[in-house]
């Protein structure tokens, strides 16, 4: 499931959009999901950007999701590779980077040029997580570092049981 705090791009009855988090029915759904599925992982698009540690607010959130049921959140918005924390035995990654958003008052930022790919592993109601950090140059994914998450992509594909 993905929300997202309220922004300029939230879904109407009228538009297409992002999925708006209230914290009332948010957290009813995750909850009422919980019951349908073996694992749930929320993405949450929200935070304060360009600051690797979350607020108090986001945390308070993040763990109020996961007590509602989630075995994962993974937060984005912060365009800055971020804290993380087992709670309760779920994961909260509270950032992953800047993988592709560029924007040029920032593009010297220490964090506007890292981001992490995560794995996710699941195996009997346990959730672990492999991290691989990756790096740009000015706005460019080298050619190899290209290749590498190809072959990744390629070899994750194919050990699939569809």
């Amino acid at each position: 499931m993905a929300v997202s705090e309220h922004e300029f791009t939230i879904a109407s009855e009228n538009s297409a959009g992002a999925n708006s988090f209230d914290p009332l029915d948010s957290l009813d759904q995750i909850s009422n999901l919980k019951k349908e599925v073996d694992y749930l992982i929320i993405l949450y698009h929200g935070g304060k950007e360009y600051y690797r540690f979350p607020t108090p607010y986001l945390q308070r959130v993040c763990r109020k999701i996961v007590d509602k049921g989630a075995n994962l959140v993974v937060c984005q918005h912060s365009h800055c590779i971020g804290a993380f924390e087992d709670y309760k035995n779920s994961k909260i990654i509270y950032g992953q980077g800047n993988f592709i958003f560029d924007r040029e008052d920032r593009i010297n930022k220490d964090c506007s040029q890292t981001s992490l790919l995560i794995e996710i592993c699941l195996d009997k109601n346990i959730i672990s997580i492999n991290y691989y950090p990756l790096r740009k140059n000015l706005r460019k994914l080298n050619l190899q570092l290209m290749m590498t998450l190809k072959r990744y992509w390629m070899i994750l594909v194919k050990d699939q049981k569809w």
